[in-house]
C-alpha cells in the first residue's frame, strides 16, 4: 500500500478476507486488529459492512523523512467466537507494508512567533532580529527564499 506523507484521515487500501458464513450474519463479520508496527496510533482499521474488507485509514499525518516505509502487523478474527466444533483456523495474521510518498513541504521557522524589541530613536538600519527556517525536505535539496 501506499500513503502519501503529511495528509490524515485517509484510507490507504484493503484487506480482503475469506470467510464461508453467511454474509452479514455475526458469524462471517470480520474484526480486525492492528497487532505491531504502530507505536504512535498513526493508522487505524476498521471493517467494511458490505464487503467485508478491513479498511486501513492514516489518522495521524505520516512523516518520509523519519520513515519512508511502515510494516504493519494486522490480525483478523470473527465478531462471533467460533464453536467447539469449528476448525481451528480461529484467526488469521498478515503482514502490511505501506510505503510513504515523499512531498514538497513548505519551510518552518525556528521560533514562531519571534519575538524581538528595538530601543526608541534606533537610527535607520539596525538590525533588529534575524530569522532562521528550516526545509524539513531533507531529500529534496531546495534553496529558501525570502520575502515581505
Amino acid at each position: 500500500m501506499e500513503a502519501t506523507e503529511a495528509i490524515s484521515g485517509v484510507d490507504v487500501g484493503r484487506l480482503e478476507v475469506e470467510d464461508r458464513d453467511l454474509p452479514g450474519s455475526p458469524n462471517w463479520v470480520a474484526r480486525f486488529t492492528i497487532l505491531e508496527g504502530d507505536p504512535d496510533g498513526q493508522f487505524s482499521i476498521r471493517t467494511d459492512p458490505k464487503t467485508n474488507e478491513g479498511v486501513l485509514s492514516i489518522v495521524k499525518a505520516l512523516d518520509y523523512e523519519s520513515c519512508e516505509h511502515h510494516e504493519l502487523k494486522v490480525s483478523v478474527e470473527n465478531e462471533a467466537p467460533l464453536q467447539a466444533a469449528a476448525p481451528r483456523a480461529e484467526w488469521g495474521q498478515a503482514r502490511v507494508h505501506v510505503h510513504v510518498q515523499d512531498t514538497n513541504e513548505a519551510p518552518v521557522f525556528q521560533e514562531n512567533p519571534l519575538r524581538t524589541s528595538l530601543a526608541e530613536g534606533a537610527p535607520p538600519g539596525t538590525l533588529v532580529a534575524t530569522f532562521s527556517a528550516q526545509d524539513p525536505d531533507t531529500e529534496q535539496l531546495q534553496r529558501l527564499r525570502w520575502g515581505s
